[in-house]
């Protein structure tokens, strides 16, 4: 038998009213009904947009889906600290999972306003500009929902050509980024979240929680993280790697470029080929 309360007002008259997850709408424009948080589940990774899926109860069963679509919605969590961390992004979908002793479920998956980015696709050709004047001319397109920062310190030289062909407008800049070195991460605040880009990897925040973790062999009733299993493994991989591109001046392959490991035995074999002058050539590899 369930033992979900039967109102919001069960949750809301008892201890339950003072959350570790709370909810609020950064631009006001939430459902009248009222919403709680149940659960959370967040993922977050440098250079890769978050992905939050947020269980909501609610009195309300017939809550219009659209209603919610695309709203910016803020989760905060209470640190032990009493501070509070936000996880907040727009709506990408809302869905209604079940009814229980009239609590309704909802699941609302929450992301970055950057995942508007992957519903675009198009073909552009950039000349001479830099890195930072494609990115921001791409950003300019969702400038109602666009909130960045460059922290790029190194130099961003101009490009003669570079062509965006046939593919989403995240997928273009993100192959961009990695050739030039630079990574992303999402700030967040109580009223939006911003993009920052930074060819500087220590330049991150830290993620909450102590830098040290404490190794459990027995697992008890402590109540902080800690590490409880060593597993080793082992993975083959790549030992060598070879490029070449062509030049289409000359006809001639040129830059060649092989960069081996100290653990592998490689052996490059090159060929000319009139009928595919193509960039790039990969070497026969063959590890130890």
């Amino acid at each position: 038998m369930s033992e979900a309360p039967h109102s919001l007002r069960d949750l809301i008259s008892d201890r339950q009213h003072d959350r570790i997850l709370r909810l609020s709408f950064p631009h006001d424009d939430g459902p009248a009904t009222q919403l709680l948080v149940n659960s959370l589940d967040a993922s977050e990774a440098l250079s890769k947009p978050f992905e939050y899926i947020v269980e909501l109860l609610s009195d309300e069963p017939n809550i219009p889906l659209k209603s919610l679509q695309g709203k910016m919605l803020c989760v905060q969590l209470v640190r032990k600290d009493g501070s509070m961390r936000y996880f907040t992004g727009r709506v990408f979908g809302f869905s209604l999972k079940t009814v229980d002793g009239g609590v309704s479920y909802y699941e609302a998956r929450i992301g970055p306003w950057y995942n508007y980015l992957d519903m675009r696709k198009d073909n552009y050709l950039f000349h001479n500009t830099t890195l930072y004047q494609q990115t921001a001319s791409i950003f300019d397109d969702y400038s109602n929902v666009a909130d960045w920062d460059w922290r790029v310190s190194g130099a961003d030289t101009i490009m003669t050509d570079a062509c965006q062909f046939g593919e989403t407008d995240s997928n273009y800049l993100e192959r961009r980024w990695a050739t030039a070195g630079i990574l992303y991460w999402f700030e967040h605040t109580e009223h939006g979240h911003k993009m920052v880009l930074s060819d500087d990897s220590t330049s991150a925040p830290a993620i909450d929680g102590d830098p040290e973790v404490p190794f459990q062999r027995h697992a008890g009733s402590a109540e902080e993280d800690g590490i409880c299993e060593w597993s080793p493994g082992r993975q083959i991989t790549q030992g060598t790697l070879a490029l070449a591109s062509y030049d289409f001046k000359t006809g001639r392959r040129q830059h060649r470029c092989q960069r081996c490991s100290s653990r592998a035995t490689c052996s490059v074999s090159s060929r000319t080929n009139t009928q595919e002058p193509t960039a790039l050539r990969t070497a026969a590899m063959r590890a130890r």
